[in-house]
């Protein structure tokens, strides 16, 4: 088992503990942290379900992120991740949502900003908002992919262990 499935495993155990849910909002990684999520024997009882939102139509169109929030702040921002948490927590009616918004390489995208960026946003039932950036620094497509996935769910489970 890799280190980032034991993450997605001990997460799971303790939303299933707590009966908790949790859902997830994808831009750059492309499902891959729901598919840590679903690995997890038993993720039934506590995964409801993900979005999957690359291109900026899903974006405005399914998870109504408004269009002039990605033209004012670029798509990859704390605030469309955390708006993109906020709308998939309730379309999904999860406890939980985390989402997240990057750039993942190898080349940039038209933001300016540098490849390796990612926002993360952890999102409550009770509207707790967490928000981290983390800047990878690589140009490794799927690295980037699997660390942004190993944040994620470490920042869900940092966030319910204390």
């Amino acid at each position: 088992m890799t280190e980032i499935q034991d993450v997605a495993v001990r997460l799971g155990e303790t939303l299933a503990e707590r009966e908790m849910t949790i859902s997830v909002g994808e831009i750059d990684t492309g499902g891959l942290i729901g598919s840590r999520l679903m690995a997890v024997p038993g993720a039934t009882r506590f995964f409801k379900g993900g979005i999957i939102c690359y291109g900026g139509t899903l974006m405005r169109e399914v998870v109504q992120i408004p269009q002039s929030l990605l033209e004012e702040k670029g798509a990859v921002s704390a605030e469309v991740a955390t708006t993109l948490a906020h709308k998939v927590r309730a379309l999904s009616d999860a406890d939980i949502t985390i989402a997240q918004s990057g750039i993942t390489g190898p080349t940039g995208g038209r933001s300016g900003r540098p490849v390796g960026m990612v926002y993360i946003a952890l999102v409550e039932r009770d509207g707790t908002e967490i928000v981290v950036q983390e800047n990878w620094d690589s140009p490794d497509r799927y690295g980037n992919m699997l660390k942004t996935t190993d944040r994620a769910l470490r920042l869900v489970l940092e966030h319910l262990s204390g």
